[in-house]
């Protein structure tokens, strides 16, 4: 006897028991009542988050600018091998960035501070990649392996992508920005652990 068959009988013995159209209206007045909170946490969220949700729109924006040009770009020729993979990055923390908004309007913060920590990853990631042509070449090597064993992923992480050899490639950058502002330097890796707290 087919697998289907068996199926489609077990599924008439439960269709006899459950009265469908009871469980229909009953859903259909849970999913409408989630509709109404979810646009009343909305329009409180919309008014009590200022200005940091004005703040978070205004990088949705740039970002998503950022990766349409990359995407646009990494088409040519020329540029596909360099920026096809920051193209992915790129769209990944746009996601990324979106989801959190849509999560914190709907009152989920919870869930918002994990996907947060995904925007960061994926920021950090591509920041590294960036200024890295080395590791950038290495991890679209990696990506384009269909049967890609775990020890080698793992390999390519720890020594280029865990948190300790991501922050020394941050610092890099940062101190070769900011080379005259020591205290800047300071202050700013001092917010960028407490925000490693708050999200922890």
């Amino acid at each position: 006897m087919k697998i289907t068959t068996e199926i489609k009988k077990e599924w008439a013995k439960v269709e006899e028991l459950v009265d469908y159209k009871f469980v229909t209206e009953d859903l259909s007045t849970f999913y409408k009542d989630l509709d109404i909170l979810d646009k009343d946490s909305t329009k409180k969220a919309r008014k009590h988050f200022q200005p940091w949700l004005a703040i978070l729109e205004l990088g949705i924006v740039w970002m998503s600018v950022f990766h349409t040009f990359l995407r646009e770009k990494s088409k040519e020729d020329k540029f596909k091998e360099d920026l096809s993979i920051l193209s992915t990055l790129a769209g990944a923390s746009c996601t990324h960035a979106v989801s959190i908004r849509r999560l914190c309007l709907s009152g989920l913060d919870s869930s918002a501070r994990v996907v947060l920590r995904s925007l960061m990853e994926s920021t950090q990631y591509f920041l590294v990649m960036l200024i890295d042509p080395e590791i950038r070449k290495g991890y679209k090597k990696l990506s384009e392996i269909e049967d890609l064993e775990y020890k080698h992923s793992y390999k390519f992480w720890r020594d280029h992508l865990t948190p300790k050899k991501i922050n020394k490639v941050l610092q890099r950058i940062e101190q070769v920005r900011f080379s005259t502002r020591g205290e800047y330097i300071a202050n700013l890796y001092k917010q960028i652990r407490e925000l490693y707290m708050i999200i922890a």
